[in-house]
């Protein structure tokens, strides 16, 4: 694309040149910088049109693949969580299963066809899978096949009670858990229908003796105990104190006559005075009536 500046320089070339050349090739010069200025306008405006057209996207011929595991369109499937007891599954929602302990499914499988000479499935197998997430290929755990020999008849309906155990070392990631179920019709054609595909979470089951609540139970026993303890020893302290700051009583008759309680006191305070003939050692009891 020839730019403005360059018709600029033809032209003061052009007026240059006029002078050192006849007057015969004064018209020639001015009909080839009309020729290029011609040019330039044309090329300005081929090159508008083409980026004012819109790219066309390319037509792909390449066809949707379809789900290998969408099962039969004549068989529906009804899955409900037994354990833990999350009820029917109807809608995805989180899901939440325990690691290192069993769970359960019970799924129910129906033949939607209607007549005895409709063709009737045979239940194969049911097997499930832990799945890195995204990654349907990518197995992290495989659980146990059960094999089955039931059929299904035009309109009857079958279940399936389906146990698997996660491991306790995926605890607290999410994994893709997959169940499906594989089943024939009367042609020889197999299906693989998917009960359940979804991103599930595991946790851990506490279980035995939280160490945490018995330190604290037997804190609270200890602190009891010492608490009883010294209750017991300042009660005890407390009544011998009292008992020996007892002094004993005396009472007075009505004639002002001190009647003395202890024997002891009495001796002390009147003496006996041993009879001539026996023994100075020989102490003598007083007859008669106190």
């Amino acid at each position: 694309m020839i730019k403005p500046y360059t018709v600029s320089v033809l032209f003061y070339w052009i007026q240059g040149a006029k002078i050192r050349v006849p007057q015969t090739m004064w018209l020639v010069r001015w009909v080839a910088l009309f020729s290029v200025v011609l040019c330039c306008s044309l090329l300005n405006a081929q090159d508008a049109s083409v980026s004012e057209e819109e790219p066309e996207a390319p037509v792909s011929n390449v066809e949707p693949k379809e789900d290998p595991y969408e099962g039969s369109p004549h068989v529906q499937t009804v899955l409900t969580f037994v354990s833990p007891s999350l009820g029917l599954y109807s809608t995805k929602r989180e899901i939440d299963l325990p690691a290192g302990k069993f769970s359960s499914i019970l799924a129910t499988l129906l033949n939607t066809h209607e007549g005895t000479s409709l063709p009737r499935f045979s239940l194969d197998l049911v097997e499930g899978a832990l799945h890195y997430p995204g990654y349907y290929d990518y197995y992290i755990q495989n659980f146990t096949k059960i094999r089955l020999q039931n059929t299904l008849e035009p309109g009857q309906e079958g279940s399936v009670y389906y146990k698997f155990r996660p491991a306790l070392e995926l605890v607290g990631r999410p994994f893709d858990l997959s169940i499906v179920a594989h089943y024939h019709d009367e042609n020889g054609v197999y299906y693989a229908h998917r009960l359940f595909n979804q991103t599930i979470n595991l946790y851990e089951v506490e279980e035995g003796i939280d160490t945490q609540m018995l330190f604290l139970v037997i804190l609270v026993v200890a602190v009891s105990i010492a608490m009883l303890v010294g209750l017991w020893h300042w009660c005890s302290s407390k009544a011998g104190r009292t008992h020996v700051a007892q002094k004993p009583s005396k009472s007075v008759d009505s004639d002002d006559t001190p009647v003395i309680e202890n024997e002891y006191l009495a001796l002390l305070k009147n003496p006996k005075v041993p009879k001539p003939g026996r023994s100075g050692n020989t102490v003598t009891r007083r007859q008669g009536k106190r």
